[in-house]
């Protein structure tokens, strides 16, 4: 809704939204993106069991890997900081994809989503399970016991 809205205004969704970001507008209220996440994190470590783990993973932005930008360079990082910066004062662990995504797609240049909606395909499912599972062994938060051989 908000794109056709921005359309009928004239506005190019392709250059006003980045990750369904509206960025200009988010960028415009870093403080309050700030609080936000600062609350929504907090809140989901308060929900943690004692022995709970959280792990907040940060999508990438696969329109700029397509297009043989560094995602990390855009604007929209800048909110991607914000979100990492308020996991790190919470002590909450935050996997960034994009440079999984980044290595997979020099390597294989091999699409990660489908072209009618921009959700993942099996590839990019793929990418994703294996940085997450790699996150998972090297901060030992699943032992040998605990799913078999």
């Amino acid at each position: 809704l908000n794109v056709l809205c921005d359309k009928l205004k004239g506005i190019d969704a392709n250059k006003a939204y980045e990750m369904n970001i509206k960025v200009g507008c988010a960028i415009a209220n870093r403080d309050m993106i700030r609080s936000l996440c600062n609350y929504i994190f907090s809140q989901y470590k308060s929900l943690l069991p004692h022995d709970g783990k959280l792990l907040l993973i940060m999508l990438p932005s696969t329109r700029a890997i397509y297009e043989g930008k560094n995602p990390k360079t855009g604007k929209v990082y800048a909110l991607i900081k914000i979100a990492e910066d308020a996991a790190g004062e919470l002590s909450i662990p935050f996997l960034d994809l994009n440079e999984a995504f980044i290595l997979d797609y020099k390597n294989n240049r091999q699409p990660f989503d489908f072209k009618c909606d921009g959700h993942w395909n099996e590839r990019g499912h793929l990418i994703a399970g294996k940085a997450i599972s790699a996150f998972i062994q090297e901060n030992k938060w699943i032992q040998e016991k605990d799913y078999g051989k």
